[in-house]
């Protein structure tokens, strides 16, 4: 008798098996590396970061929507006349009425000789935001010296750094004395490009 001369299938068996687990693995790490995610330009002039896309397991993407801000909302101020008008209201919260006057034609020429001012706030952030345009409101209540005891900015403009820069000049103006105690004054600008 002859003897065979011993087969290797069982090595080539293990050989074969020891292949596929190593496909088998490549292919799990392959599929289990993250993407890399596409670089996103900011946003020139919005208030809210775009969603940020989030990668889960086995390279599913779900957009998630943006946080929102936990920043209070201004409350939103009356709708108030073309013309400077005087109004009676309570000063807030030194519990006191104003029953002061101020003579129209005294607040316009007033109102005519700082809008220079507010302008200068509206183009300064019109550089940025070249489609801003609304209106400020302006709310004082002015001490019988001139001087404003609070200064309220508001309206369909906005825009905080609009608003903050004509609270900032508006708390520095000399305004005109009122007779009778202090008076809350109320003004608009309506603010639009230069053509």
């Amino acid at each position: 008798m002859t003897e065979q001369p011993p087969t290797n299938s069982g090595g080539m068996m293990y050989a074969m098996l020891g292949i596929l687990f190593l496909l088998a693995g490549i292919g799990l790490y392959c599929g289990m590396q993250d993407e890399p995610e596409p670089e996103v330009e900011a946003p020139v002039a919005q208030n809210t970061p775009p969603p940020t896309p989030t990668t889960m397991a086995f390279g599913e993407t779900v957009e998630l929507p943006p946080m929102e801000e936990l920043v209070p909302e201004e409350p939103e101020e009356p709708e108030m006349t073309e013309e400077a008008t005087m109004s009676v209201m309570r000063a807030g919260r030194m519990r006191r009425e104003c029953n002061g006057e101020i003579s129209s034609g005294t607040l316009r020429t007033f109102f005519a000789r700082v809008q220079p001012q507010v302008r200068s706030c509206y183009e300064r952030q019109l550089r940025t935001n070249n489609m801003l345009q609304g209106r400020v409101s302006l709310r004082v209540t002015i001490e019988e010296n001139g001087s404003p005891a609070s200064v309220n900015v508001g309206g369909s403009l906005r825009d905080r750094d609009v608003f903050a820069c004509v609270r900032r000049a508006a708390q520095g103006w000399d305004y005109p004395r009122p007779t009778g105690g202090c008076a809350v004054v109320s003004q608009p600008f309506n603010l639009t490009p230069r053509n």
